[in-house]
């Protein structure tokens, strides 16, 4: 009788001795191990999402998946859309919407038992039941052709030079658009500003150049933009946005 009772203890307890619980890992494994090889090949331009991640949330990169949770989170909004390199709340709500989407991707492949971020409501500029976010292409194509229309602030050629903008105001364009300024100081000639998503280099400013002060916008591949967002050569004078000196 105590072998049998020591018996039914032991079967009784297997299930829960047998059910093994997902190890978490940090964000960093999470992409490289996982998240960018399935993007990869799944989606297209996947590539652009985990480089999203890694670019949005660098301080995130080494912390455990199962410890990115609401109040970090929270804390992260609040920075991204009023802190001093705020970007719209659009775009944070895309940089978001990355993030989540490779934890409940981690939830499928038996890293985490539950996404911790399920519980934070996903934000969005528009108001609208149904809302198609833009994919990080097709972000990138329609901030630089915003950026190269508004730097030059027009919409003809006609106006060009009559619509000049300060080294100062294409600094808060720039911001403005989403794209990050890399170097000491890119409104002086001393860096760029850079695309979040790729790095690639998307404006420029030569205040001092010696055949005038002017700038520079590129699209997401890096080609030269004129003041209609038309391909141009690099060296083209259509490549040579005027610069406002005062």
């Amino acid at each position: 009788m105590p072998r049998k009772a020591v018996a039914e203890y032991v079967q009784s307890g297997l299930p829960a001795l047998a059910k093994s619980k997902p190890t978490s890992c940090t964000l960093e494994a999470l992409l490289n191990d996982h998240f960018q090889p399935w993007a990869v090949a799944e989606l297209k331009g996947g590539r652009q999402y985990p480089d999203r991640i890694r670019s949005v949330f660098p301080w995130l990169l080494c912390r455990q998946i199962i410890e990115i949770d609401v109040p970090t989170m929270e804390r992260w909004w609040r920075g991204r859309v009023a802190g001093p390199n705020a970007v719209t709340k659009a775009t944070a709500a895309r940089d978001f919407a990355c993030l989540r989407s490779a934890l409940s991707r981690a939830v499928e492949w038996k890293q985490i038992e539950s996404n911790p971020l399920l519980g934070m409501r996903q934000r969005s500029a528009a108001s609208r039941k149904v809302v198609r976010f833009l994919s990080p292409d097709e972000e990138a194509m329609l901030r630089a052709a915003l950026a190269a229309r508004d730097l030059a602030g027009v919409e003809g050629r006609a106006n060009a030079n009559a619509a000049r903008r300060t080294a100062g105001e294409i600094d808060g364009i720039a911001k403005q658009s989403g794209l990050q300024p890399k170097g000491p100081d890119p409104s002086a000639g001393k860096g760029a500003y850079v695309d979040p998503v790729n790095g690639n280099q998307r404006v420029l400013v030569h205040p001092d150049a010696a055949c005038g002060p002017h700038c520079h916008v590129n699209d997401a591949g890096g080609q030269r933009l004129d003041i209609n967002g038309k391909h141009v050569a690099p060296e083209s004078p259509e490549a040579h946005l005027p610069l406002k000196t005062k």
